[in-house]
C-alpha cells in the first residue's frame, strides 16, 4: 500500500495549524485500505479518527482494528442522514466528489457545512475551463478519452449500455453508481461553492497531472468553516 505524499502533507498540515482531535475520512479504502484514516490516528496522534465506507477489505478491517481506527461500515448518504459527524472537527475527502451522484457532491458538502469546521479536499480537477460538467453526459468515445478506465474493465462495461438497470445493492441507476468517474469540477466550482456554504478556502496547492489526460490535475485544499 503506497500513500500518496502530497495528501499526507495535507493531513499533516491541518494538523499543525489547527490541532484537530477528530477527523473522519470518507470513502477512504479503496486503493490504500484506510491508510490516511490510520496515518492520522497513529502517526500524527488525532485522538478520535474513523472511517466510513460501503467496500471494505479484510486488510482494512484488521489495519483499523489494530491502530484503534473506528470503523464505519455505511453509505454516506446514510451516515450524513443520521447526522453522526455533529462532534467532527475535519472531514477528509480523498478523491471522492469526482465520484459522487445522487446525492452529488454539492449536497454532500452542504450536509458536511452544518457540523463540520475543517474540510479537507484532494481531488482531480478538470483546469481546461472555468465550469465544470457532468462527465457521464458525454458519449462514450468522449468519456473514455477523458478518464482513466476503458470501457472493456468489469465496473465500467455497462456503464453506456446499460445506465439506467437499477443496481440491487445501491438501489439507483448504473450510471449514478460512485464506481464511476463522474464529474469535470473545477477549483472556480469548488471554492464557489465552499464560500456559498460559509468556509474560507486557507490552503490550495496543485500536484500530480493525471497521464491519461492533460486536463485533469490533483489538487489539494483545506476549507475552514467561519459561521461555527
Amino acid at each position: 500500500m503506497e500513500l500518496d505524499p502530497s495528501k499526507l502533507d495535507l493531513l499533516c498540515l491541518v494538523n499543525d495549524l489547527y490541532y484537530p482531535t477528530s477527523l473522519c475520512d470518507i470513502g477512504g479504502i479503496w486503493g490504500v485500505d484506510g491508510g490516511y484514516g490510520i496515518y492520522a490516528k497513529t502517526v500524527l496522534g488525532i485522538e478520535d479518527v474513523r472511517i466510513v465506507d460501503s467496500h471494505w477489505t479484510d486488510t482494512a478491517i484488521q489495519s483499523c482494528n489494530e491502530s484503534g481506527v473506528k470503523i464505519v461500515d455505511s453509505f454516506i448518504d446514510q451516515y450524513l442522514h443520521t447526522n453522526k459527524l455533529k462532534n467532527i472537527d475535519c472531514v477528509c475527502l480523498y478523491h471522492f466528489l469526482l465520484h459522487q451522484v445522487s446525492p452529488d457532491w454539492r449536497e454532500i458538502l452542504r450536509q458536511l457545512s452544518f457540523s463540520v469546521k475543517i474540510v479537507l479536499i484532494n481531488n482531480p480537477q478538470w483546469i481546461l475551463d472555468k465550469a465544470g460538467f457532468r462527465l457521464t453526459d458525454l458519449g462514450p468515445n468522449e468519456y473514455f478519452s477523458f478518464v482513466p478506465h476503458s470501457e472493456s474493465e468489469e465496473n465500467y462495461r455497462d456503464l453506456y449500455t446499460a445506465p439506467l438497470e437499477i443496481d440491487p445493492l445501491h438501489k439507483k441507476p448504473r450510471r449514478d453508481l460512485h464506481h464511476f468517474w463522474q464529474w469535470a469540477i473545477t477549483n472556480n466550482d469548488l471554492i464557489c461553492w465552499m464560500d456559498s456554504l460559509g468556509y474560507d478556502l486557507k490552503y490550495i496547492r496543485p500536484s500530480t497531472v493525471w497521464s491519461h489526460n492533460k486536463h485533469f490535475q490533483d489538487y489539494g485544499f483545506i476549507f475552514y468553516n467561519t459561521r461555527m
